[in-house]
């Protein structure tokens, strides 16, 4: 996707970022916080082009210029992207210590020094600290961008060194409208954006890959399973050859989803409980560990039974899964 023109939903925010900008008052660290899904990453990259163009024209890029050519190659030397090695893995201080290195010199193309760290929520707490002192002290035509879905992740002196911009997701008319542009299938663009929680960069992602498909016959299996129409051990074959990683953050997700459509029903500690499980399995996955996946997915999904049996079946949420 090219860097040209904000999404639909965010024109409001760029347009009060952009006038900063050309009023010399630019903040030199803005933290993007949001679900994942609804374009932060994009947003900044787009900020960071807007900031590096040497050509700037009605709240756009030119994409013509020097700056412009230099970012979409992806080469500028004076646009730094921070981010781990791996998905789940962290970002430490060393790496950041190179970063604030590079952003105390001069900029080579003698305009804005631009730094992205996406996302900011996998700094250590060593590589936060060692980040402070920059925030602290930045120096001049600087920007530090950070990108965060856990901001509760991050120290209160980093939080409190930026200016925040909190994303929310859009409207569904104008994420139909927005998806449609991708898909020759009006019903597609629907369903795939129930599929993604409402927020239509992750919906583009799943219509990229058809994952959307996937994530549908996943959400079928715990339908089966808490309607005890399925084994734990045939679900747990079905996620064996999968992203183990994703699969769980689509169970955590779904989760939540259900439990704020029956509160009465489904917000007891129990289920939180088992939220805590997903959250440790997570974890064993992203681990160096090497854990068995056939193993941990049958221990989930015959809790996951368990506690629909202790909840008297009120756990069936076969009308909520994609059919």
């Amino acid at each position: 996707m090219k860097f040209t023109q904000p999404l639909s939903w965010q024109r409001y925010i760029w347009e009060k970022i952009v006038c900063l900008v050309d009023n010399n008052r630019m903040p030199h660290a803005i933290l993007l916080i949001g679900s994942s899904g609804l374009g932060k990453k994009y947003f900044a990259q787009l900020l960071a082009r807007y900031l590096l163009c040497q050509k700037r024209a009605a709240f756009h890029p030119c994409g013509a210029c020097k700056g412009c050519y230099l970012t979409s190659a992806g080469n500028h030397p004076d646009f730094n992207v921070l981010q781990p090695e791996k998905v789940g893995k962290t970002i430490g201080i060393e790496d950041v210590r190179k970063l604030s290195d590079s952003l105390n010199k001069t900029g080579q193309q003698g305009g804005w020094k631009i730094a992205l760290i996406n996302p900011a929520d996998s700094l250590t707490l060593q590589a936060s600290n060692a980040l402070l002192k920059t925030l602290e002290e930045p120096t001049r035509y600087t920007s530090i961008l950070l990108t965060s879905q856990f901001v509760w992740r991050l120290p209160n002196t980093v939080r409190s060194r930026c200016h925040s911009i909190v994303f929310t997701a859009p409207s569904r008319e104008i994420s139909i409208k927005w998806l449609e542009q991708f898909t020759d299938s009006p019903t597609e663009a629907k369903e795939v954006l129930d599929v993604a929680d409402g927020r239509p960069f992750l919906a583009k992602h799943f219509l990229d890959g058809k994952l959307y498909k996937q994530r549908a016959e996943f959400e079928k299996w715990i339908g089966k399973l808490s309607r005890f129409e399925a084994s734990p051990l045939d679900a747990a074959r079905f996620c064996q050859n999968s992203n183990h990683v994703q699969l769980v953050d689509w169970f955590l997700t779904h989760l939540v989803k259900e439990v704020k459509r029956d509160l009465v029903n489904k917000c007891v500690p129990q289920v939180f409980i088992f939220y805590d499980k997903l959250i440790r399995a997570r974890e064993w996955f992203l681990s160096a560990s090497n854990p068995n996946p056939q193993l941990i997915w049958e221990e989930i999904f015959f809790d996951f039974r368990t506690l629909c049996f202790k909840m008297n079946q009120k756990f069936d949420w076969s009308n909520r899964a994609i059919k």
